[in-house]
């Protein structure tokens, strides 16, 4: 990560007009206590230099969650860590992570597969 390190603290229901256009910039995003719906996930994908995305002491609310139409082109490190995962499917391209290092994943009790697009990503 070059230059000054930001932290974004993500509100459940941030919609993409009200992120202001310094943020987006923003080298590392935070979830803490979310309900995280897809769509949030999607406007987060949008941080055009975003390398580190944590998720923390949360629950998604829908039982898909498909980033097939996202790209994270920056995000290095995909931290979730005391997640509920009541997601059913999740589906990830090998284009959706470009530049994924590490997925870390703790204490995510009801993940019952990691998909399989992340094992062949090129990082």
């Amino acid at each position: 990560m070059s230059g000054a390190v930001i932290t974004v603290w993500i509100v459940p229901n941030l919609k993409k007009s009200e992120i202001p256009i310094n943020i987006t910039s923003t080298p590392v995003c935070k979830s803490y206590g979310c309900m995280v719906r897809p769509a949030l996930l999607s406007t987060i994908a949008t941080f055009p230099e975003l390398e580190i995305l944590e998720i923390i002491d949360s629950d998604f609310l829908e039982d898909e969650w498909d980033t097939s139409e996202d790209i994270y082109q920056s995000l290095k490190i995909l931290h979730l860590e005391d997640v509920f995962l009541t997601v059913t499917e999740c589906q990830v391209d090998k284009e959706t992570f470009p530049k994924l290092v590490e997925l870390i994943l703790e204490h995510c009790h009801d993940l019952t597969e990691i998909p399989s697009a992340f094992g062949d990503i090129d990082t």
